[in-house]
């Protein structure tokens, strides 16, 4: 009962599941609180225009993290071959703490990959 309470069943929404139908694909950056509440609320509210795919971070300690059946692909350098990998066209900021300077890295690491960004 816990594991089922906790992991999400296959076939659900959220993870690599089939389900997005008409909803944009996207790379989630950003796997702490932020990146939870992002990704949760993605995956749960099924009026969302938007289906989370994978998930970025640059710590270390994340790098084997799943947030509702999402799993953290790489870094942030990695964003451009993990849009690719996973067909994403948006890119969703979930760092509350992020700078100027990091959200023009993003930003301009995203231009080429993908077509929408959310901050």
């Amino acid at each position: 009962f816990l594991v089922r309470c906790w992991k999400p069943p296959r076939g659900s929404p959220g993870g690599d599941a089939a389900y997005s139908g008409e909803r944009s694909r996207g790379v989630v950056v950003g796997a702490g609180e932020g990146g939870r509440v992002r990704v949760r609320a993605m995956v749960r509210d099924r009026n969302h225009h938007y289906h989370p795919v994978a998930l970025l971070d640059d710590d270390p300690l994340k790098a084997r993290l799943t947030i509702e059946g999402v799993r953290v692909r790489g870094t942030r350098g990695d964003l451009e071959a993990v849009a690719a990998r996973y067909d994403a066209d948006t890119l969703a900021i979930a760092m509350p703490s992020a700078d100027a300077s990091l959200i023009q890295d993003l930003s301009d690491r995203a231009a080429m990959a993908l077509s929408l960004i959310h901050i």
